[in-house]
């Protein structure tokens, strides 16, 4: 810690305060040549009072804003690189969504084409000519019918 004090100008001055201060005050000078007349000169073109102080500008940041700044830009950096990731993902998993359905259409295709040929080999007329040539012959007994009470 540092030993100088620091000291602090009062909340509200007094009304002799005022009056010194005042009295202090010397008239402000006449600048304006014959040739200027009716034009402003430089303090009204400046927009302050003639004897107001400037602020000095800061020669370097403060360790706070720096800090606030180096945090914002993390931040921002963390933010960007998430979104970039969750654009590579997002496009990775249409991809294979993609490719799973041209699969699924393929599958569904090649079960049709293999029902439709399983149709053809069980199908009515093939059986009864098979059964034919087995000797068997073709009736309309189909057993006993049956009652449920």
């Amino acid at each position: 810690m540092s030993s100088a004090r620091t000291t602090r100008k009062p909340a509200s001055r007094s009304t002799s305060d005022r009056q010194r201060t005042a009295a202090r005050r010397r008239p402000a000078k006449a600048t304006r040549t014959s040739g200027s007349a009716g034009l402003p000169g430089w303090k009204e073109l400046a927009g302050r009072k003639a004897g107001a102080r400037s602020k000095p500008k800061p020669t370097a940041a403060s360790p706070k804003t720096t800090l606030r700044l180096l945090m914002t830009l993390f931040v921002l950096g963390v933010c960007v690189t998430l979104f970039v990731g969750h654009v590579h993902a997002t496009d990775a998993v249409y991809r294979d969504v993609q490719r799973l359905q041209q699969e699924n259409l393929t599958l569904r295709l090649k079960h049709n084409q293999l029902r439709g040929a399983f149709d053809q080999a069980t199908g009515p007329q093939v059986i009864h000519g098979k059964a034919a040539r087995l000797g068997l012959q073709e009736g309309h007994a189909y057993g006993p019918t049956l009652i449920i009470e």
